[in-house]
């Protein structure tokens, strides 16, 4: 992976967009890390006396909402929650996708027939349906959150998996590897896994975007993490009462997805013609 021709892959993918994308990323996970060493004030701390302050007042450069809690402070806080929800979630759905694309891909039969269903059953309901369905069951909060995503995020990789499975599970290592006596779980962990991998860490950024994204949309929607933890959505859903007057409010943590989003998606664009030669190739074209 590290390779003199990887490296000038790298460099190749890259331009000002995606090296933005990826300081932002940088930037996020730094802050999520730091902030409860930044001095900021306690998110869930209210003081009405200093509600709806406007960006730039003293002591909350980007104003309060209408319980007086500082904004960008549920702001970093809330960062944390998304990204803690999103890798697991992401965490979740590799693990589960990479086994049943895996096992189906390479034993074939009736396990290929059971795992592959299995997908297909779970990609056969909307992802925000399914979610709201399970969520209203089970009750909100973070596990909730990481379980539901994850599971219904697993096809992305099983599929993906399987795919790559398929297309070199005849090939010459692999049928060395059986010749010198490996048993199949052995085969999968230590020749098959390796090969397929690329793909799968490619993806992951991706998902981990869509995770944020659909964990902001159930706690707008009242069904994600429980209040008053610090949200994105649950920042959008309280600030649309003020919009009118304060429109920062909405603006702030919306602005903060939105950016979140894309620069997850330029890194997995990166990843992208960094992992795949073709790709990479593809795109210089």
């Amino acid at each position: 992976m590290f390779s003199a021709r990887s490296l000038r892959r790298l460099r190749k993918s890259l331009n000002p967009v995606r090296i933005a994308g990826i300081i932002v990323v940088v930037a996020i996970i730094v802050l999520t890390l730091l902030a409860p060493f930044l001095g900021l004030p306690d998110p869930l701390a209210q003081d009405i006396s200093n509600q709806l302050l406007p960006i730039g007042s003293e002591g909350h450069l980007l104003g309060t909402d209408r319980f007086g809690r500082d904004v960008l402070s549920r702001l970093i806080f809330g960062a944390r929650v998304e990204l803690v929800i999103a890798m697991g979630a992401t965490a979740v759905a590799l693990v589960l996708g990479t086994f049943l694309g895996l096992v189906g891909g390479y034993f074939g039969g009736i396990v290929e027939t059971l795992s592959m269903r299995s997908v297909d059953v779970i990609l056969a309901f909307p992802p925000i349906v399914l979610a709201l369905l399970v969520v209203t069951i089970y009750g909100t909060g973070a596990s909730t959150l990481i379980v539901v995503m994850g599971v219904l995020f697993a096809p992305r990789f099983a599929r993906l998996t399987y795919g790559q499975v398929v297309s070199i599970r005849g090939m010459e290592y692999v049928e060395a590897a059986r010749v010198f006596g490996s048993g199949p779980l052995r085969i999968v962990g230590t020749v098959v896994l390796p090969n397929v991998s690329a793909p799968l860490i490619v993806q992951a950024p991706l998902t981990l975007a869509t995770s944020i994204l659909l964990e902001s949309g159930l706690s707008y929607l009242g069904l994600g993490v429980t209040p008053p933890t610090p949200s994105w959505g649950l920042m959008v859903a309280d600030g649309q009462r003020d919009i009118v007057a304060h429109p920062s409010l909405v603006a702030v943590p919306s602005l903060a997805i939105v950016v979140t989003i894309l620069a997850f998606g330029l890194v997995g664009d990166v990843m992208r013609d960094w992992l795949d030669p073709r790709r990479g190739m593809a795109s210089q074209l």
